[in-house]
């Protein structure tokens, strides 16, 4: 097949797909809506209220964690976590969910995966987007790296799509796939390093804790906030590989299951 061919073939696929992402996306908006925009609304607020929650909380009863303020500790924590869990419990279900929509001949297992992560990442970045007002009003200090805080929240959403990708691929082809999920959401709030930082373990478990992604991203977000108030522990390049490792094993995954739903398909 002709070079040109192939470039055209690709382009023509590559928009048929888009799309597809984008009715996909248009129909979620309409389920979430219930089309008067109440349930949409909600969406996007329900990770901001439970982010909220905690940092009122934290305030009212200690003002400080150590040396930092303790809302902008509370929000660098409670965000990374609420960021991966958000896209692994709204992404588990989606295929059993829409699973009518795959007798269309275009429309494909990784679309509804993708259209449905698109939405939790805006979801969860309304959350992330509280540092503005807090920041505004005095409770917490201007980043002191912003890159740090802006790339740790890139590499926050990246791993939450990896793993709903997982979880979401689990579900459809484990028996007791839900329960797995479940599991691995409830793990997440503990090895995400939102209630402590790597620095208050004693040193020798230190390299264990640091073993999970997300604790990395947490060290570097409190790192761009608080500088050198903070001794950060964190690797760039750990924490990018191991979101690469868990995409291409997320990617397999939904080959996997698109492979047996097309099998049930031909049965």
């Amino acid at each position: 097949m002709p070079e040109t061919t192939q470039q055209t073939t690709f382009s023509r696929a590559f928009q048929i797909q888009m799309r597809v992402v984008s009715a996909l996306l248009r129909r979620e908006l309409i389920a979430l809506s219930g089309k008067k925009g109440i349930g949409f609304l909600l969406m996007l607020v329900e990770p901001l209220i439970f982010v909220s929650a905690i940092c009122v909380f934290f305030y009212l009863t200690r003002r400080t964690v150590g040396n930092v303020p303790v809302v902008a500790f509370a929000m660098s924590g409670y965000c990374v976590m609420w960021g991966c869990r958000f896209q692994m419990m709204k992404m588990m279900n989606v295929v059993a969910a829409n699973r009518s929509l795959l007798y269309h001949r275009y429309v494909k297992i990784f679309d509804l995966m993708l259209g449905r992560s698109i939405l939790q990442i805006c979801s969860t970045s309304i959350s992330f987007l509280m540092f503005a007002p807090i920041i505004y009003i005095g409770l917490v200090d201007f980043p002191v790296k912003p890159y740090l805080v802006v790339f740790s929240w890139l590499a926050v959403l990246w791993y939450g799509w990896s793993l709903g990708l997982i979880t979401s691929s689990i579900y459809g082809l484990v028996k007791m796939g839900e329960k797995i999920c479940i599991v691995i959401m409830v793990l997440h709030i503990w090895i995400t390093g939102a209630f402590m930082m790597v620095e208050w373990l004693p040193p020798d478990y230190r390299g264990y804790y640091l073993l999970f992604p997300m604790v990395h991203a947490t060290e570097m977000m409190r790192d761009g906030l608080f500088g050198n108030r903070v001794t950060a522990h964190y690797s760039v390049l750990y924490m990018v590989c191991a979101n690469m490792v868990l995409t291409y094993l997320g990617l397999v995954l939904v080959r996997k299951l698109s492979q047996r739903g097309a099998m049930d398909d031909s049965d």
